[in-house]
């Protein structure tokens, strides 16, 4: 940043030669100076100030759908990890249902064996009623009473008793074995089966969030057309905001032709022109800084506020003290030194003169502001030449 210094340097090439010219013109006073028809001046600022409007709207929509894109991917990031959880359940639960398939087979196995021994222990007991059909009666007291004699008889009767109790243990030990079999195999069935529902319930879920995540996706689809949409209109708008600059600054040059024969005030030559913010001394932009048209000007502490005084004698042509955007220089002031020279002083906070006024060079104009596109309070200030701007620092003897 450079802080300013008021020392006289030689006159500017630029200016010496509008001197010449100016003084083969003739000499007319200051007040003559012909009054610009700012209608159209009007016209293409209020153009301008739509399209800014315009791209402000269309920034605010550009916002809002980034805001909503990244709350949708976020949503969608959780839709995503719900669903892994979602199917990394399901495969557990494939895994459960797997342990009681394998259970319930390895029981009905056991049934089957179980089955089995019952048909071999069945054919033993018809082998064994066979016998006893062989020994010629069929019911218990018939094979007693047909015993040959007394040890006979005895035989037969303990013969019946031990068919009888063995039959009965048999029957009983087949019996609650197949009913432990089949309710172990029960309890298994039941168990899976809860499981199997516990799984469907779990792929609803599953095919709930994936429509949800579809829906996300095409939401994201739409907002990112949007987007597109929005960053081609901001482009056109920035195309039509550029060729009215272009306009206005042919305004302004077409101004100076037709004023440009005015006599040129005695001390408007290099180093001449009064610090224009007599408070503040502190340049923060240079001219010509990445395309900057003037210099910016600001203080230590806060600018806002303070004054802002004409830096030469003139008459004020252009005051804008309503459009708050203002083309970008916000509430400004333009003055006319005469010779096709002006100066604009650009983020004014308050303007304390008209259009049509004569200023005194050191004359409180207005005061600092952060108005239009300005990024804190400071005041733009610039310096024009028959419609063209050249670098301030010329006249302020900054170099």
């Amino acid at each position: 940043m450079k802080r300013r210094h008021f020392q006289k340097l030689t006159v500017c090439v630029v200016l010496c030669l509008t001197i010449i010219i100016s003084s083969g013109a003739g000499l007319f006073p200051l007040n003559s100076v012909v009054a610009a028809d700012t209608s159209e001046l009007d016209e293409l600022q209020q153009q301008s100030l739509e399209i800014e409007e315009k791209q402000n709207e269309i920034d605010k929509k550009l916002e809002e759908a980034r805001k909503n894109i990244e709350n949708q991917e976020k949503l969608r990031e959780t839709l995503e990890e719900k669903i892994s959880a979602v199917e990394e359940e399901i495969d557990n639960l494939n895994k459960t249902i797997t342990e009681y398939n394998n259970q319930i087979d390895s029981l009905q196995a056991d049934i089957d064996k179980k089955e089995a021994q019952i048909d071999d222990d069945y054919d033993k007991l018809k082998q064994r009623l066979r016998i006893i059909y062989m020994a010629g009666d069929v019911s218990s007291i018939e094979i007693i009473l047909g015993a040959k004699d007394f040890d006979d008889f005895i035989d037969k009767v303990n013969l019946v008793k031990s068919l009888g109790a063995a039959d009965e243990k048999l029957i009983n030990e087949l019996q609650d074995a197949i009913f432990e079999i089949n309710e172990n195999k029960s309890k298994a069935e039941e168990a899976r089966d809860k499981v199997n529902e516990q799984k469907m319930g779990l792929e609803n879920s599953r095919e709930e969030l994936e429509k949800l995540q579809e829906e996300c996706d095409k939401i994201i689809e739409d907002l990112k057309a949007s987007t597109d949409e929005l960053n081609a209109n901001s482009e056109k708008y920035e195309q039509e905001k550029k060729q009215l600059e272009e306009e206005i600054t042919n305004w302004f040059k077409e101004y100076f032709v037709i004023n440009g024969d005015q006599i040129l005030p005695s001390d408007t030559s290099a180093g001449t022109y009064a610090w224009p913010a007599p408070y503040c001394d502190i340049v923060t932009t240079e001219f010509g800084d990445n395309g900057h048209s003037g210099i910016d000007i600001a203080c230590n502490g806060s600018a806002y506020g303070l004054p802002i005084v004409a830096a030469q004698d003139g008459t004020v042509n252009i005051v804008n003290r309503t459009d708050e955007w203002g083309s970008g220089w916000g509430y400004y002031i333009m003055i006319d030194h005469g010779g096709g020279f002006a100066t604009l002083y650009a983020h004014c906070s308050v303007i304390v003169t008209d259009a049509g006024k004569e200023v005194k060079k050191g004359q409180i104009i207005g005061y600092i502001g952060n108005t239009g596109r300005s990024f804190g309070a400071h005041l733009h200030f610039e310096c024009w030449y028959n419609g063209e701007r050249y670098n301030p620092e010329y006249a302020l003897g900054l170099v």
